[in-house]
């Protein structure tokens, strides 16, 4: 049974797939609701930070130490304190990359926020994206962004198991 991508998920930069370019030290965000893949040109330069938060809610006794209780876990938060785009050398506007990488928390015809694939390095998550940050620090002659510096908060989404082979597959390359 095929699976139907969707589209720009295939795209290619420079002869490469998005996961060999997520393995060749490049930050990947896929799209996995459709649009073109954003390959940023720089590897974060501050830490990326994964952070998890489980409830554990006391319960209730008469007499002693209260038991802990397993209720849920919130989801994965993924984030990415600093990623340059640099277009200073070719004198190229960074404001449609900018654009397209605000189009991703765009709300789906559904209400959902857009499902993305975040790949570096060996690693692969599956999220949306709650937070960006752009800071533009340098500007040509016409005032158009040409070095910005990018933050990012993802959270973990759990997929269906139809995106979930999806996504797969696209990590596979």
């Amino acid at each position: 049974m095929g699976i139907n991508l969707p589209s720009g998920v295939g795209r290619v930069l420079g002869g490469k797939s998005a996961a060999a370019s997520a393995g060749e030290g490049k930050f990947v965000l896929i799209p996995l609701t459709g649009g073109p893949t954003i390959i940023f040109q720089f590897f974060p330069t501050a830490p990326i930070v994964v952070s998890r938060r489980a409830d554990w809610p006391e319960q209730e006794v008469t007499i002693g130490t209260k038991p802990l209780f397993y209720m849920n876990r919130d989801p994965r938060k993924l984030e990415v304190g600093e990623i340059w785009m640099d277009k200073t050398d070719i004198d190229v506007s960074l404001t449609p990359d900018i654009e397209q990488l605000l189009s991703l928390q765009n709300e789906q015809a559904d209400g959902t926020p857009p499902k993305i694939l975040a790949m570096w390095g060996d690693r692969t998550e599956t999220c949306v994206l709650e937070e960006v940050r752009v800071e533009e620090s340098f500007h040509n002659p016409s005032g158009e962004p040409i070095r910005v510096k990018v933050s990012l908060v993802l959270k973990e989404h759990q997929l269906g198991s139809q995106s979930r082979a999806a996504a797969s597959t696209i990590a596979l390359g």
